[in-house]
């Protein structure tokens, strides 16, 4: 039998270009034009800048990727504009250094006031429609509070907050925690938001932590999203645990945790969320109900 298929084979491998794997990113080596879709003539959706780590979700044969962003937009950006990042590239901490996150040995205490200059409302604009809507947002969003005992809502699972693609927006209650144990597939980084006044360093930004019910089911739109806020961050730090994105990423990625915060519903994402835009091609998310902010987090044993 003759080698030269064989041989052929090999060498088109070789050469075919690159699929994005789900954990693959990719860094912009200039500001680049994020469009919404793979063509040169697809609609201008903003800028990505220059420097700014993007997670790759598909290769299109046009020579676009299709990525997302820190913030969550998701779009296409031209190949010729990223450096996809191998594992080598990646920061994570010494595995000796860094212990998993625990119970904090000191007293705990969370910023209520302003944080670094940045005030509980946030900054969004004052001229905005939705300007004191966005405020409220935002002081949901950085509570303070430790829930008690009876702020717990026992009814709320993982499954539950997964959903089966049934309109989930009156689902469960802001005024309420909850605690669930989940895999968890992905931290990363978050954006600039209202809510952090716009800072963009990652100590001044959410940790977004992307949930499954297993490490068999972890597709995007099965997902569900829970943030660990700066405030909560500092405050951890202060009672010597370390929530840092980077620290994160290597001691709770791929492993199982028991994680609680404060339900919140992120309407802003509704458009992205399987339970309430049903079939959307661009979902990431399961739904719009996080725990945000996470107040507790605990690596534990298969559950």
């Amino acid at each position: 039998m003759s080698r030269l298929p064989i041989v052929l084979l090999a060498l088109a491998c070789l050469l075919e270009p690159r699929v994005a794997r789900a954990q693959d990113q990719a860094v912009a080596l200039h500001n680049a034009i994020l469009r919404s879709g793979p063509r040169k003539t697809s609609r201008n959706l903003g800028t990505v800048p220059g420097g700014e780590i993007l997670e790759m979700l598909h290769r299109h044969q046009t020579g676009y990727y299709r990525v997302q962003r820190p913030s969550e937009e998701i779009g296409w950006v031209t190949e010729s504009a990223l450096k996809i990042l191998d594992e080598t590239e990646i920061h994570h901490p010494s595995p000796d250094s860094v212990p998993p996150p625990g119970d904090p040995a000191g007293a705990l205490s969370v910023i209520a006031g302003a944080f670094e200059g940045c005030i509980i409302e946030g900054d969004p604009s004052p001229n905005g429609s939705q300007f004191q809507e966005i405020q409220g947002r935002n002081r949901l969003k950085n509570r303070n509070a430790l829930p008690a005992a009876t702020d717990f809502d026992p009814a709320v699972t993982l499954a539950r907050l997964v959903g089966d693609g049934t309109d989930d927006t009156g689902r469960f209650d802001e005024a309420k925690a909850a605690e669930i144990t989940a895999w968890v597939v992905h931290v990363k980084k978050g954006g600039a938001e209202t809510t952090n006044c716009h800072k963009t360093d990652s100590v001044h930004v959410d940790a977004h932590i992307e949930l499954a019910l297993s490490p068999t089911d972890t597709m995007k739109n099965r997902r569900v999203i829970v943030e660990i806020s700066p405030r909560w961050r500092a405050a951890m730090k202060a009672a010597g645990v370390d929530w840092s994105t980077a620290t994160l990423q290597h001691t709770i990625e791929h492993h199982w945790i028991t994680v609680s915060g404060w339900l919140f519903s992120d309407s802003e994402h509704k458009n992205v969320a399987e339970n309430t835009a049903p079939g959307g091609d661009t979902n990431w998310r399961a739904t719009v109900w996080e725990l945000h902010p996470v107040t507790k987090i605990a690596v534990v044993a298969h559950p």
